[in-house]
């Protein structure tokens, strides 16, 4: 028989301890950095935040170089460009066509002027209301011209009444325009 001296005891008592002390220290440790778990799934986006405000302006920029002067224009018109003038006179009269009615001749002579001695295009209108449409009566070309033209009107209605007459004189490059009216007296 073999003799035991306490030894192998102690030693199997100081394995034991230390398999226990290793033990409740991995167990410490576990509970205090626990493993990591499964991870979850990712949570909704937050709301979208105010829009800050507005920074100073910064300060302005350098002046950049001055461009290149430009080409000359064309040249221009002389300065004896004028307009046209015109020189309007009327006259009327009447002829009788019976107890109830009258024809009246409306005359209009048109003298047009350039002193450019440019072509002009006359024009002349007429209506008998001053909101009326306008009736082309005339249109001639001349350089230095008259014209003469007659409108004939009945008067059936028992009243005064006025012939409007508009003329346009043009060069090619300016218009002149004049108005005139002209009263027709009922006999």
């Amino acid at each position: 028989m073999r003799k035991d001296n306490g030894y192998s005891i102690i030693l199997g008592i100081l394995v034991m301890a230390s398999i226990v002390i290793a033990g409740m220290s991995l167990a410490v440790t576990l509970v205090r950095n626990p493993l990591p778990g499964i991870e979850g799934p990712p949570g909704t986006p937050g709301g979208r935040g105010s829009v800050g405000e507005t920074g100073a302006q910064g300060p302005a920029g350098a002046t950049g170089a001055a461009g290149p002067q430009g080409i000359r224009g064309p040249e221009g018109l002389p300065e004896n460009n004028s307009k046209p003038t015109m020189n309007i006179t009327t006259s009327g009269s009447y002829v009788e066509m019976s107890n109830s009615s009258y024809l009246f001749n409306f005359t209009i002579s048109i003298i047009t002027q350039d002193a450019d001695d440019d072509v002009v295009q006359t024009m002349a209108h007429y209506r008998f209301s001053p909101n009326g449409d306008w009736v082309q009566k005339s249109m001639f070309y001349g350089l230095n011209t008259s014209n003469t033209m007659m409108v004939s009107h009945e008067l059936i209605v028992p009243a005064n009444q006025r012939i409007y007459w508009s003329v346009q004189a043009w060069d090619g490059r300016d218009i002149t325009v004049m108005n005139t009216d002209y009263l027709i007296i009922y006999p």
